[in-house]
């Protein structure tokens, strides 16, 4: 009796791959954020992004929360950790002034 294993490439489903926001910390709290690869500037030279401002940097990257995205925090003693931001479910709806 012989076993066959069909392996498709294409089974009707495309992976998703969520774009990947990579931080790391120094031992000062100052954080190195890279986009997909892409270096990922503070909005101002002089304010670096720090542990402090974490909240506002998750926000500049995932703007209105319409896609997830994965983040991975390199710490400075060597710790990693790895989250998925989701996607609200509801988009932000402003009305035009």
């Amino acid at each position: 009796m012989s076993i066959h294993h069909h392996h498709s490439a294409d089974c009707g489903q495309t992976p998703v791959v969520l774009p990947l926001a990579v931080i790391t910390v120094d031992s000062y709290g100052i954080l190195t954020v890279t986009m997909d690869g892409t270096q990922y500037p503070p909005p101002s030279p002089t304010t670096p992004w720090s542990k402090a401002r974490f909240a506002d940097l998750i926000e500049t990257l995932t703007p209105d929360r319409t896609r997830p995205i994965r983040v991975e925090v390199h710490e400075a003693d060597g710790s990693t950790f790895t989250d998925t931001i989701h996607a609200s479910h509801t988009p932000r709806a402003h009305p035009t002034r």
